[in-house]
């Protein structure tokens, strides 16, 4: 669901689909995976899809949003399970996801066509599902919660940027130059002891 006009008050764009209560109540009901970028994530709330979900949208929206009972999320993308939602320019980081989501390693292809690169946090229900799992004493969740979220969220961040750049200089790379390629580690060496064992061969445009 895409949004816009949720801000103007002549019951155009989000405003004409919010008022249309027939369309809330097929929406709530039909079989697909619910997906909403910008403010058409509110169309989601209003037919009570995000309610006690974690979600995203435009920042211009997100109180209200919050006001209808969803968990906000500060993130460009949250997957949630059912719903997923992004902003406004992270649309397409949502439409990479369920493409990386689904069929795996196609994402990447994807972005190096579109010549776009995703970025900012990616939130995904396991990371909290994990994060509780790992928690043996609950009550260490607490006011702490959000802050072990963040660190969660960052890290993750960081995994995904560093494997889009690997896949990024494979695909770029021209015939004819050099490209390092890591090698396993000798026997007896490990991981951080020293420099990483490379070696340099000529790259072929893949």
């Amino acid at each position: 669901m895409s949004g816009g006009g949720y801000n103007r008050d002549d019951g155009s764009g989000v405003r004409k689909v919010l008022a249309d209560e027939d369309f809330l109540r097929r929406l709530a009901a039909a079989p697909v995976l619910p997906v909403g970028i910008c403010t058409g994530v509110m169309v989601l709330s209003a037919a009570e899809i995000t309610r006690v979900r974690n979600t995203t949208t435009h920042h211009a929206a997100k109180a209200n949003l919050a006001a209808r009972n969803a968990t906000v999320i500060n993130a460009r993308v949250a997957d949630d399970g059912e719903p997923i939602s992004g902003g406004i320019t992270s649309g397409l980081d949502v439409v990479l996801w369920l493409v990386e989501r689904f069929p795996g390693v196609a994402a990447h292809q994807v972005e190096t066509v579109m010549e776009y690169e995703c970025r900012g946090a990616l939130w995904r229900w396991w990371l909290l599902a994990c994060r509780l799992w790992s928690v043996d004493d609950r009550s260490d969740l607490g006011l702490d919660q959000d802050a072990r979220l963040e660190e969660d969220l960052d890290a993750d961040q960081r995994r995904r940027r560093g494997r889009r750049d690997a896949q990024f200089r494979r695909c770029l790379l021209g015939a004819g130059e050099e490209r390092v390629v890591h090698l396993p580690l000798p026997a007896g060496r490990v991981p951080g002891e020293a420099d990483d064992v490379v070696e340099r061969r000529p790259c072929r445009r893949q």
